[in-house]
C-alpha cells in the first residue's frame, strides 16, 4: 500500500524543549515524556547538558498539530521546570528552525 501524499500526512510542530542537568540519556528523556503526557510525543534530538557544555541541555519534541497547544503549555509552566526540569522555548513547523534556534546540529544522514 501506498504512503499518503505529503498533503495528506497530520501536520506536525515541533517543540524545542530545554532539560535539567540531571537527563544524561535520550531513555530518562522517553520516559519522562510518557509519564507526564497522555498523548503521543515523539523525541527527535536530544543533546545532555554534559555534552552541551552548558547548565541545560535540549530537546526536539514533534507532536501533532491538534495536542502541540496542550504539551506547550504543560511545558510553560515553572512548576514543571521545578519538578520534571523540562520547559519549552520555541516552537515550528519546520523543524531546521527549531534546531537553528537550539544550536543544534543537523544529525548525519544514515
Amino acid at each position: 500500500m501506498a504512503r499518503p501524499s505529503k498533503a495528506h500526512r497530520p501536520k506536525r510542530r515541533w517543540i524545542g524543549v530545554e532539560l535539567g542537568s540531571h537527563y544524561t540519556e535520550r531513555g530518562q528523556v522517553e520516559a519522562k515524556m510518557a509519564e507526564m503526557f497522555d498523548v503521543k510525543v515523539r523525541l527527535m534530538d536530544v543533546l545532555p547538558a554534559e555534552k552541551r557544555g552548558t547548565e541545560v541541555g535540549v530537546a526536539i519534541l514533534g507532536v501533532t498539530l491538534a495536542v502541540a497547544p496542550a504539551v506547550r503549555d504543560v511545558l510553560a509552566q515553572d512548576e514543571v521546570w521545578a519538578e520534571h526540569g523540562m520547559r519549552s522555548v520555541t516552537t515550528s513547523g519546520k523543524i531546521r528552525l527549531v534546531r537553528e534556534r537550539l544550536d543544534l546540529p543537523r544529525p548525519p544522514r544514515r
